[in-house]
């Protein structure tokens, strides 16, 4: 990995509908997604991530840990502390302050470890990493502390919400919000693999993040870039308010002039395996 730059190109969200899942598997095919992560408490993932498995055998394959769509994968009794009345998943807008002190700790570690649980069934094997559904994992120290366990018992590296921030004009801010769980518990932070930080704007045609990416990466370091292509159908708009921008980013993802442009300086395309250690990292061809 020394001299040279990484980046992993995640999508978020597969297994949410089948137009999601099949877009990704498309701007993986014929693009630059290199990795994505499974959102495992919805009825398509299991099939899905089984699919891919199949038909995208270099696609990294992680877990997108969920507390704010759909409804849990454990009975709702057993995680009372993380549903509404009717059993679902509170909102992104109802995670405040106040919410999260009602949060019992072991109930949501419970339902993230079912998630995953469900993750391994599917694939056969364990998830290359872990990152969540609208961030809210980096939301509270509560909910980081559960995703950095369960990450530590299966050794796998977790996502860098923080953006690089002497780039953040060109490859955004990440995710500010997060900084203070990840401050809070810096100790157990830095026992988790992770790469140097997340890029949350688009790429482009590559060129200008290449540009940025190369001034803030050393040689040997890794960035994450978070994206959300799919097909848009009626399945997704009846499930998320990001709908047709999805299928503006798998074509843009599907520009050959990224790869190319990225190469250029000095920057190779890889899943989450590049942080497993020496001799075991494989950059995606």
């Amino acid at each position: 990995m020394t001299g040279v730059r990484h980046l992993i190109v995640n999508a978020d969200d597969y297994g949410l509908t089948a137009g999601v899942s099949e877009g990704i598997r498309r701007a993986h095919r014929s693009g630059v997604v290199t990795s994505t992560t499974a959102m495992m408490n919805f009825p398509l993932s299991m099939g899905e991530v089984a699919r891919a498995v199949a038909e995208c055998p270099d696609l990294g394959l992680g877990v997108h840990l969920v507390v704010s769509a759909g409804a849990p994968v454990r009975p709702a009794a057993k995680v009372a502390s993380l549903v509404r009345p009717d059993a679902s998943f509170a909102k992104l807008s109802d995670w405040t302050e106040t919410r999260w002190r009602a949060v019992r700790a072991d109930q949501l570690t419970d339902e993230w470890r079912a998630q995953i649980d469900l993750f391994v069934e599917a694939a056969g094997r364990s998830p290359s990493h872990l990152d969540s559904h609208h961030h809210l994992s980096y939301a509270h120290p509560l909910a980081l502390e559960a995703m950095l366990e369960l990450a530590a018992e299966l050794g796998v590296p977790v996502r860098n919400p923080l953006g690089f921030t002497s780039q953040a004009q060109v490859l955004g801010d990440g995710e500010k919000s997060a900084q203070r769980a990840v401050a809070a518990l810096a100790g157990n932070w830095a026992g988790i693999r992770h790469p140097e930080g997340l890029v949350t704007n688009y790429l482009g045609r590559g060129r200008s993040a290449g540009d940025a990416l190369a001034l803030a990466l050393r040689p040997g370091q890794v960035a994450e870039a978070m994206c959300h292509p799919g097909l848009c159908d009626d399945a997704l708009r009846a499930l998320s308010s990001f709908t047709d921008g999805r299928e503006r980013e798998t074509e843009m993802l599907s520009n050959p002039d990224i790869r190319t442009h990225l190469a250029e300086r000095g920057i190779e395309l890889a899943t989450f395996a590049i942080l497993a250690g020496p001799g075991r990292a494989a950059p995606c061809a």
